[in-house]
């Protein structure tokens, strides 16, 4: 039994772009996506997470697990040689990652192994047994974390990047083949879906209405609007729906025609879709909106 970790759901690499890996000659693997965590605000431990739901954790609960991943660190001196990997087990259902870093999750335990990285990609393995219950509850959560600690002047070009995560049974080496592009971002969008192209990170008044949600307001017609925006594939469950507007540093619908701003609400939202409406349309209108949709167990 494997399972991938969806690097796009890392919740801190969520809004940026993710970096695509050059080929080199003679240093393999090529990976592409990977998720990068730089050194650009202060030098307290800087974090890649993800937690895994109660029906993903559960069937690893009495195996043997490895957890398998690529690493590597920019060649700043200021990056720690040292990444943390972390496993965490609990119990419960669908405990968040906020739980996890507030240390609150039922029966939390964690095993920590140290790597060394250098300026090209290793893999490396951690194996661990999951006890088949943690504090006689059964053991029904697993989080992922990677952690480093940088020094000197903050600086973007610092960083360390990880890829090829993934989990699954048995002590023997991993098969950490490369998925497809089409296939990391089909099993991401269980839990992250946005309507800007793969590249753009999601933000207000970005200038581009490539993706957005659209209504137009034929002649005669003015006031409410909205339309129905369908899923590419289910969430894992309801999700958090944010707004962006294209064109202004605001969550509101942008009448491109008459340069204006519209009112947004968001509605019937489950696991396939969801709907946005609009008010005070103009006639003859076109409006364009962004949006994400946000199921992670944040």
């Amino acid at each position: 039994m494997r399972r991938f970790l969806d690097l796009r759901a890392f919740r801190q690499c969520i809004r940026r772009s993710f970096k695509p890996a050059k080929r080199r000659t003679g240093r393999l693997p090529i990976l592409r996506p990977f998720a990068r965590r730089d050194h650009r605000h202060s030098n307290n431990p800087l974090y890649l997470t993800q937690v895994l739901a109660t029906a993903d954790s559960s069937p690893f609960a009495g195996q043997n697990i490895s957890l398998a991943f690529y690493a590597r660190k920019a060649p700043s001196a200021f990056i720690s040689n040292i990444l943390r990997s972390t496993i965490v087990l609990g119990t419960g259902t669908d405990q968040t990652a906020t739980q996890l870093i507030s240390g609150t999750w039922p029966d939390q335990t964690v095993d920590t192994q140290y790597n060394t990285l250098t300026t090209d990609w290793q893999l490396f393995v951690q194996s661990l047994s999951i006890p088949p219950t943690l504090g006689g509850h059964a053991t029904s959560q697993i989080a992922i974390e990677f952690s480093y600690t940088p020094s000197g002047t903050p600086d973007p070009n610092d960083y360390i990047d990880v890829g090829l995560i993934s989990l699954q049974t048995d002590y023997s080496p991993p098969v950490n083949d490369i998925r497809p592009y089409w296939l990391e971002t089909f099993a991401a969008q269980r839990r992250f879906q946005k309507s800007f192209p793969a590249g753009t990170p999601p933000a207000q008044n970005t200038g581009s209405i490539a993706g957005a949600a659209y209504v137009q307001l034929s002649t005669g017609l003015s006031g409410g609007f909205g339309t129905m925006i369908p899923f590419q594939s289910r969430m894992r469950d309801t999700p958090t729906i944010t707004t962006y507007n294209p064109s202004a540093s605001n969550s509101s619908w942008r009448d491109v025609t008459n340069n204006a701003d519209r009112a947004v609400t968001s509605g019937s939202i489950g696991d396939s879709g969801f709907r946005l409406d609009g008010g005070g349309g103009a006639t003859v209108s076109q409006n364009y909106i962004h949006w994400t949709a946000d199921a992670e167990l944040t």
